[in-house]
């Protein structure tokens, strides 16, 4: 009997009915790891605990990608909100806020109005979250840089990091205030 794998927050599915999770990340417990010696080292000390705020282009529940497999294994060991692209379907801007309960990874979806400037609506209800949620010096990862356009300056980060988009054919036509300098 043939079916079909679904992708739930990182869990697949099979058609038997039972879920696996695969990791291809080197096997660690209780904050230890194997160094190249054989020893154990200590890595919970140099671990970054900020919260980490993902932007991105990507519904989190449509296919299980690259930052879905991140954003997973960060959230092993930090708050991770992972803010979709909005949903132009609401009378009043605002944010629905899901736990994948699979990653635990907060997902969020901003709800716009068509007729609201969005990029003024996002900035004020991500400003507004971060207030709420008690989010300090995040990092912040953008994976799309029209992210950038939005992302409220006046939030205070910890350290930002980008996709690569100077590899992609869409880079011609970004602002010359998002490309960024190799030697930066």
């Amino acid at each position: 009997m043939t079916g079909t794998a679904a992708m739930v927050c990182g869990i697949t599915h099979n058609p038997m009915g039972h879920a696996r999770f695969t990791s291809r990340w080197p096997p660690c417990c209780n904050g230890y790891q194997f160094t190249e010696s054989g020893k154990f080292m200590n890595i919970l000390p140099k671990l970054n605990r900020s919260d980490l705020i993902c932007l991105s282009h990507l519904r989190w529940n449509f296919v299980f990608q690259r930052p879905q497999h991140l954003m997973s294994r960060f959230a092993r060991a930090r708050r991770v909100f992972f803010v979709e692209e909005p949903v132009l379907d609401s009378a009043k801007p605002h944010l629905q806020v899901t736990v994948c309960p699979h990653t635990n990874v907060h997902v969020v979806t901003p709800h716009l109005n068509a007729e609201v400037n969005p990029t003024r609506a996002l900035g004020d209800l991500l400003k507004n979250f971060v207030a709420e949620n008690g989010i300090d010096k995040p990092v912040v990862w953008y994976y799309t840089p029209m992210a950038m356009e939005f992302f409220p300056r006046s939030i205070q980060t910890s350290a930002w990091c980008t996709t690569a988009w100077t590899n992609c054919r869409c880079s011609e036509a970004l602002p010359s205030s998002w490309r960024f300098s190799r030697n930066t």
